[in-house]
């Protein structure tokens, strides 16, 4: 079967509100070619700076190629694999499908209304950054402990560890935009507020503002990426004058998370004393937008004397920007957690405030709460990742034979070409879910081995501490056995749509 490289169509014509979608007829269709009509649209999610600004693109359909490594490669999608789902704008192309078309190019043209794109999403899977054990040990190990232990079970306090903990808002442009019937910047309000309740009343608490000057234009680029602004430097006590302040602010500008991190670095390194845990969190929806060097500041971070760790909770955020961020708290000690909805929030507050409560146990403890933390979190990352496309997949399998099933009640195919059509319909979804599962188990085994051996290197630093460890061998058990569960407990792979 001589398959062609089919350039689809599908021209929409949005009227006046009230009228329905309007679908240009095919123009000229000559064999098996199909004239290519473009459709010009906007990404709103890029669009919040001049560089990111409202742009032009060809729509592209998907191949039509029945080779997976084409499939794979394949930066086409169709015009209506969207969410929510417009069965009705489908039914209408249907509708206007010319008749006496070749199988092939029935099949492009069902594609390209309602293929996915699975390049992008197996990109993200197969380049997932997993968990920096050795940074987490490092950071922990951090200072002195906050008491000395004997050959006996007593031990000779110290004082408390201090804490200063400094979160990091990113109020730039695309903050404004909704996310699940609030802004970005709505929700990391609201972590912010929900999280310094939870502190212990010594904690220093620093909440410092980047995006929220100039705009999202070229020309307020300078000023934007120049100003970070602290909004609330005390204990956790007095949260009603952040949110105060908060209000003051809009989202507006560009995102200078590095000139952020580095402020936040000078002000720690003004409140430093002897062990005192440093920790900072970055409620952002991406990465630096005014060229700054992440790579360099996270260096810096890593070769102070501070002890820095950096926690990240990701909101809406795109793949590239998501790597970056997630980099940046694997390369100091920390997580990145992306945020969905409320429950994501209230749950990711209440651990990231218990960390800061257990700073005065164990180093060697807290260790191995973090690396099983992250072990989790990856997993959980990993997962969502794999249920996605599978979702995707299982959409576009069920989409595509309906359309494929309603063309023929229609007449437009005989009973042949839908058999034919069908083959090739189940042949993608085979072939993409038999890739797809197997990635994931690659992924899933490299993130099963590198905590397996993290946790052996820690349990040696464990047997060979100076400190009685023993009234802690139940927790550190019990964090373990919760580990296993995450092992053997894959997600269900049969999402439907």
């Amino acid at each position: 079967m001589r398959f062609v490289k089919i350039l689809l169509f599908i021209f929409v014509l949005s009227l006046t509100a009230g009228c329905s979608l309007v679908i240009e007829q095919i123009q000229q269709v000559t064999g098996n070619q199909v004239k290519n009509v473009s459709e010009k649209k906007t990404d709103i999610r890029d669009n919040a700076n001049e560089e990111k600004q409202l742009y032009e693109e060809g729509f592209t359909p998907p191949t039509p190629s029945p080779v997976l490594k084409n499939i794979l490669e394949d930066k086409g999608k169709g015009r209506y694999a969207t969410v929510p789902y417009e069965a009705s704008s489908v039914n209408q192309a249907l509708q206007v499908m010319p008749e006496g078309l070749a199988e092939d190019a029935v099949y492009a043209y069902l594609l390209g209304l309602v293929g996915q794109n699975y390049k992008n999403d197996l990109d993200s899977l197969s380049s997932m950054i997993g968990p920096n054990y050795q940074a987490k040990m490092r950071v922990m190990e951090h200072g002195e402990a906050a008491t000395v232990r004997t050959g006996g079970s007593s031990a000779t306090p110290k004082s408390p560890k201090p804490s200063n903990v400094v979160i990091l808002v990113d109020a730039s442009s695309t903050m404004a935009e909704d996310f699940k019937g609030k802004s970005r910047y709505e929700w990391a309000k609201q972590y912010t507020s929900s999280y310094i309740k939870l502190l212990p009343k010594d904690t220093f608490v620093s909440v410092r503002l980047f995006g929220h000057k100039g705009g999202p234009r070229k020309k307020d680029k300078q000023v934007s990426c120049t100003k970070t602004q602290p909004i609330y430097q005390a204990g956790p006590t007095l949260v009603s004058k952040l949110e105060e302040n908060f209000a003051k602010e809009k989202a507006i500008g560009w995102s200078p998370l590095v000139e952020a991190l580095h402020a936040s670095m000078i002000d720690l390194a003004k409140r430093q004393k002897a062990n005192n845990e440093n920790i900072i969190y970055v409620l952002a929806d991406s990465s630096d937008t005014c060229g700054a060097d992440l790579e360099q500041q996270i260096n810096a971070m890593r070769a102070s004397k501070l002890g820095v760790m950096v926690n990240v909770v990701g909101i809406d955020v795109p793949t590239k920007d998501e790597n970056e961020l997630t980099h940046l708290a694997e390369a100091t000690g920390g997580e990145y957690q992306p945020m969905d909805n409320l429950i994501d929030l209230q749950q990711i507050a209440r651990v990231h405030a218990n960390e800061v409560k257990q700073i005065n146990e164990p180093w060697q403890l807290r260790t191995i709460q973090k690396m099983v933390k992250g072990y989790q979190v990856s997993n959980d990352r990993l997962d969502l990742k794999y249920q996605e496309i599978v979702t995707n997949l299982n959409q576009e399998h069920q989409r595509l034979s309906d359309a494929n099933t309603l063309i023929k009640n229609q007449k437009k195919i005989n009973a042949l070409e839908y058999k034919k059509i069908k083959g090739w319909i189940d042949s993608r979804y085979e072939g993409v879910k038999g890739f797809t599962e197997q990635k994931w188990h690659a992924k899933e085994a490299e993130l099963e081995q590198s905590f397996t051996n993290a946790i052996q290197d820690i349990d040696q630093k464990w047997k060979q501490s100076k400190e009685n460890l023993k009234q802690y061998e139940k927790q550190k058990k019990g964090l373990l056995d919760q580990a296993k569960k995450v092992i053997e407990n894959p997600p269900n792979n049969n999402s439907e749509e």
